[in-house]
């Protein structure tokens, strides 16, 4: 326990020390943020519900396909993106071994059989082409973000303490994230002009003329 901050819980941060923290969670689409929370979980296998339920009370709707990595595969997740239709590019823990093992013929395949459903259809998807497209998507879009808000922005820790708090700072520096995000697409997309009337009045009231 923290005695500071009772709400956080200590974790093994990326620089390899022990600390009271939080597990920071983002779902994003073209490195813009779309959904983010705060928790107390030391791993990522029990945030995908909470995350994709985020993201359908901010957008008013339900992504249609989540690349994620190895933290979120498990059976529970991959049964719940089944029932809401959603379809998961996401490996699990021992995939690479797996694989390896196919490829040599010695793998054994799981005595649960729902288990080994759901390891076989990420398999079959994770080797395709659609697949790779979708991870390497998910490194493009998800890291460069983490990557911007802790380099670019500095935000390497919380000021405040308290979940409450903390959850409001966070979130202010997502909104930030997605302003300067959303000031570049609207930049590049007045520079190309289609003839968009909205886009070029929103792009003469932040200061960027067409050329």
């Amino acid at each position: 326990m923290s005695n500071t901050d009772k709400d956080a819980t200590l974790m093994l941060m990326k620089e390899k020390y022990i600390a009271p923290g939080y597990n920071g969670q983002i779902a994003t689409e073209h490195q813009v943020i779309l959904a983010y929370g705060l928790f107390s979980n030391r791993n990522d296998s029990n945030l995908l519900k909470p995350m994709v339920d985020e993201v359908k009370e901010n957008t008013g709707q339900d992504p249609k396909i989540i690349p994620a990595d190895a933290g979120y595969g498990n059976k529970m997740n991959y049964r719940f993106l089944k029932n809401r239709r959603i379809t998961a590019f996401i490996p699990y823990n021992s995939f690479n071994k797996e694989m390896a093992e196919r490829n040599k013929g010695i793998y054994t395949v799981t005595k649960n059989k729902e288990l080994a459903k759901y390891k076989f259809i990420q398999q079959m998807r994770l080797k395709s082409n659609e697949g790779e497209k979708m991870m390497k998507q998910r490194r493009e879009d998800v890291e460069p973000t983490f990557g911007d808000i802790k380099r670019n922005m500095q935000f390497g820790s919380f000021n405040l303490r308290g979940r409450p708090q903390c959850s409001i700072e966070f979130g202010l520096i997502c909104i930030g994230h997605n302003l300067k995000k959303i000031k570049s697409y609207l930049k590049r997309a007045v520079k190309w002009d289609n003839g968009n009337q909205m886009i070029g009045k929103l792009g003469a009231t932040l200061g960027y003329q067409p050329l």
